[in-house]
């Protein structure tokens, strides 16, 4: 079944995969043996990411349980695999359980461990206190499917990619717009930030890699570069760990890989 969702550990040692069989699987990637297989009931196992100043908890966003779900993946075969908590999304004051229609597509988290991100199928985008597993507020803006979030290095600015066709900046712990970058002729499928926090690349519906530089004062000037070496949607970007490469993977099943220059 298809693959939605890929994540490594802070370390390189794990990696963690989310795909349409309700399966989350956990490797080691030294020797590429299976650690655990998480089964989850059906439409609850999207984006993944571990923690990271936790790598041995991995996050989820559970899809139609409207939650963001942790997970213990360590060496430990008896707690491995395990449930370790959930972040519920509150609904509105208009809806309930039933009616809300607040599905969990993405997930992200703060490099330093103390912002969750949870990005839903309604547009909102629930932030949660990691330490205290608190929710504090949504992020308005968006009122499409966010199917992708990025932390910045300064640990509070967050990058959304939404259907809406923009990627939002906001200051994440005091629920501020801070900006939006227009410019893919469709859905917004995937973002990610370098780690130099100079650089914001998207990918989307339309087949394009847009690389965005968020020092420019200029709305004009912040698109840096678009690319468009593959021919069917990009559904996901991401630096490499030198953050001198960038690399795309689309539904013409290749991966494309471009020089980072900031």
């Amino acid at each position: 079944m298809g693959v939605v969702s890929l994540a490594a550990s802070p370390d390189g040692a794990t990696v963690a995969s989310s795909a349409l069989d309700s399966q989350i699987r956990v490797w080691d990637a030294r020797t590429h043996e299976t650690r655990v297989i998480i089964a989850c009931p059906p439409a609850e196992n999207w984006h993944v990411k571990f923690v990271p100043n936790s790598p041995d908890v991995l996050l989820v966003a559970g899809g139609a349980s409207k939650s963001v779900k942790l997970y213990d993946v360590s060496s430990d075969t008896e707690k491995s695999g395990t449930e370790r908590g959930v972040l519920a999304l509150p609904n509105t004051a208009n809806e309930t359980s039933e009616t809300s229609s607040r599905f969990a597509q993405s997930v992200a988290v703060s490099d330093d461990g103390k912002l969750i991100a949870c990005g839903a199928a309604d547009g909102a985008v629930a932030i949660f206190d990691a330490v205290t597993s608190k929710f504090l507020h949504f992020l308005e803006g968006h009122n499409a499917p966010v199917r992708g979030l990025a932390f910045a290095p300064d640990n509070k600015t967050l990058y959304t990619a939404c259907d809406d066709g923009h990627c939002h900046a906001y200051d994440a712990a005091n629920k501020s717009l801070l900006d939006a970058l227009p410019g893919h002729k469709g859905w917004v499928l995937g973002v990610a930030c370098s780690k130099d926090g100079f650089g914001v690349a998207t990918c989307g519906a339309d087949a394009k890699v847009k690389l965005w530089d968020v020092r420019s004062t200029s709305q004009a000037e912040k698109c840096a570069q678009t690319a468009s070496a593959q021919t069917e949607a990009v559904w996901g970007v991401a630096f490499s760990p030198s953050d001198d490469k960038l690399a795309s993977a689309s539904d013409d099943k290749s991966v494309a890989v471009y020089q980072y220059v900031p």
